[in-house]
């Protein structure tokens, strides 16, 4: 759920959707998890005045300060994992990775 909170904070009015396509999810998937967001105060769902169809996706408030707690931990995590680790050793490691997803599509 943080995925998709993260996405609809940083892409404001951006269509379910479109949110389920960025995140590589089913519709019935997306919908659940835009649901409880919506329960838990953390975006607004409402309808596009183009096309009634369409639900377009806005953080709240208290969306936006989740947001701000989630990238606080992530900041604290990525320092705990990447210490000792100079930039050589991460430039090494973003290639390899990058290789191997190259080579997984391409099998």
């Amino acid at each position: 759920m943080h995925r998709a909170l993260s996405f609809i904070a940083s892409e404001d009015g951006i269509s379910q959707d479109q949110l389920a396509e960025y995140i590589s999810v089913d519709k019935a998937t997306i919908t659940r998890a835009v649901y409880k967001l919506e329960q838990l105060g953390f975006i607004t769902r409402e309808i596009n005045n183009k096309d009634r169809r369409v639900r377009i996706l806005r953080c709240t408030e208290s969306g936006d300060r989740m947001m701000e707690l989630i990238r606080e931990k992530r900041a604290e995590k990525r320092a705990i994992l990447f210490r000792g680790i100079d930039e050589d050793q991460l430039d090494i490691v973003a290639k390899t990775l990058v290789q191997m997803l190259h080579n997984s599509q391409n099998s």
